[in-house]
């Protein structure tokens, strides 16, 4: 790829809203897998070599939305609710330490458009098996 074509690729992507539509962090920041713990928490603000995002990917990757999963595993299903609202904890969690860097989505009563300069938004998800 020439000079020219790389910075207009760039260019064009610095200008595009790039939404994440799913990942599975909730779990990691509680130090959690799919069938139990695993370990101990990710720290989502430093970069990771293991999970499946953190910030510091975002940003290079210049993504505006992340939609992060709040799924409930079989193991977890005597009490759904409780497992959920721990995973939400955990991601909000986030959101308090990255200052002004990530927020979460607005209301949709309130879809004005959003700078480009400003926080993205996220989204919590809940997902599962039954």
């Amino acid at each position: 790829m020439s000079d020219a074509a790389s910075t207009d690729a760039k260019v064009l992507h610095e200008g595009l809203i790039v939404v994440d539509g799913h990942c599975d962090t909730a779990y990691d920041l509680l130090g959690l897998g799919f069938a139990g713990p695993k370990g101990s928490p990710r720290d989502f603000l430093s970069r990771g070599g293991t999970g499946h995002v953190d910030l510091p990917r975002l940003r290079e990757g210049g993504v505006t939305c992340q939609i992060i999963a709040l799924f409930v595993d079989d193991e977890y299903m005597a009490d759904p609710r409780a497992h959920s609202y721990r995973l939400l904890e955990a991601v909000e969690g986030v959101f308090e330490r990255t200052g002004d860097f990530a927020s979460r989505s607005r209301p949709p009563t309130s879809r004005a458009p959003r700078p480009r300069a400003g926080p993205p938004p996220s989204s919590p998800s809940r997902e599962g098996r039954r």
